[in-house]
């Protein structure tokens, strides 16, 4: 079985870009907390190194991003280093 490349992230390092669309129902979905946490994660630990950080909702025709998007803003809101010194 082939390796799918395109399901992989790529591309420079200096630049995260999240473009969600809902899952399973394409731009009604909302997202549970549990996959915003990780992509909380992921865009902090991105920032962390210097990366630009980027994320787009796309899942408005029920509203949902709008929950999901003060979600995620809260939990980047966490302060506190993920790596590295902590003074």
């Amino acid at each position: 079985m082939l390796f799918d490349e395109a399901a992989a992230p790529g591309g420079w390092s200096g630049l995260v870009y999240l473009r969600l669309h809902g899952s399973p129902r394409r731009y009604w979905s909302a997202y549970d907390d549990a996959l915003l946490a990780r992509l909380a994660l992921r865009l902090r630990l991105a920032r962390e190194e210097g990366a630009r950080c980027w994320c787009i909702l796309d899942n408005t025709a029920g509203g949902e991003a709008a929950g999901n998007a003060l979600t995620l803003r809260r939990l980047l809101q966490n302060r506190k280093p993920i790596r590295g010194d902590t003074t």
